[in-house]
């Protein structure tokens, strides 16, 4: 028998229904061009600048978002003001007074001046180092005063009754350096004198002269010298009146024209420098008024304007 050629069953594979292919979806324009720019990133930039591109984003990203999920600052205080500023001002160191400006603006120039007799000791021919003496030897002193530097030569100007007893006069320096003194120039009807020392300091330094003319009755005024020996001593007080006209029984000279102060000054601080609140040279101090014979202060001093020195130390008047 034959082959039967008659209908075809169709196999169970024929009839199972064909799975649908898995088919990507098709991506927006913009996903693909970020697609394209990463894929170009990957391929072509090195791994550490990938690395360092990511980490920096990373960075801004975190600053960006820190402000937004971190918990805001809590407000200040009064009172933690308060404190804040009370902490400040004690850690801060205080500002120097009106007499520290002035004493460090004079001190390098200040000298102790001492007259000794003929037959004294005299001075080795070399000047000698030593430190600043607190005192002077009252017997080996026939005058004691005080001097200050006027400009880069190192010329002193002082007092002429400082001078006046004659003899050999000894300059002592701020750094204890020791040296003789010639007289250049006086000027007794102003109590006033020259000094040329025969050595001076290298860090010695000119004081800053300045005229009286803008002084006022009130204004504050720093005393410098060494009073009975006592090197480098600061007094202030204020100006008490202008003008005023005394009679020096030292000098046996009536002066006019003078600055009274209150600033404490006593024997030793004679051809000082009184200075100004800028720690500048106003005037010379000269004499101290005193109804008895202690010569002591009690509260009336007198300066000579620094004008009616400006001829004796060779600079132009203001």
């Amino acid at each position: 028998m034959g082959v039967g050629t008659g209908p075809r069953v169709p196999s169970a594979e024929t009839n199972l229904p064909l799975e649908p292919t898995s088919v990507p979806p098709e991506k927006s324009g913009f996903r693909r061009t970020v697609a394209t720019i990463l894929k170009r990133w990957k391929s072509h930039l090195p791994p550490w600048v990938r690395s360092a591109s990511i980490a920096f984003l990373g960075a801004m990203l975190a600053l960006f978002l820190y402000p937004r999920f971190s918990p805001p600052p809590k407000p200040i205080t009064s009172r933690q003001v308060r404190q804040i500023i009370e902490t400040h001002l004690k850690e801060r160191p205080p500002d120097p007074t009106l007499a520290n400006r002035a004493f460090q603006s004079i001190y390098r120039s200040l000298v102790l001046i001492r007259t000794k007799q003929a037959t004294s000791e005299s001075l080795p021919t070399a000047p000698r180092q030593s430190g600043p003496s607190d005192k002077a030897k009252a017997d080996d002193v026939s005058a004691l005063g005080t001097g200050f530097i006027v400009d880069e030569m190192g010329t002193i100007l002082t007092c002429f009754h400082v001078i006046a007893p004659g003899g050999k006069i000894l300059i002592t320096f701020f750094d204890g350096l020791e040296a003789e003194g010639e007289v250049i120039f006086a000027m007794p009807e102003n109590d006033l004198a020259v000094l040329k020392p025969s050595v001076v300091p290298d860090d010695a330094a000119p004081a800053v002269l300045a005229g009286s003319g803008g002084l006022r009755i009130g204004d504050e005024v720093v005393a410098v010298g060494n009073p009975f020996g006592i090197t480098s001593s600061v007094s202030a007080g204020v100006v008490s009146g202008l003008g005023r006209s005394f009679y020096s029984p030292r000098t046996g000279q009536r002066m006019t024209n003078l600055i009274q102060f209150d600033a404490a000054v006593n024997p030793g601080n004679s051809g000082g420098p009184l200075l100004d609140r800028n720690g500048e040279v106003v005037g010379v101090v000269s004499a101290l008024f005193n109804p008895t014979e202690q010569e002591v202060f009690i509260g009336i001093g007198f300066a000579v304007p620094l004008e009616s020195a400006v001829g004796a130390i060779g600079i132009p008047p203001w």
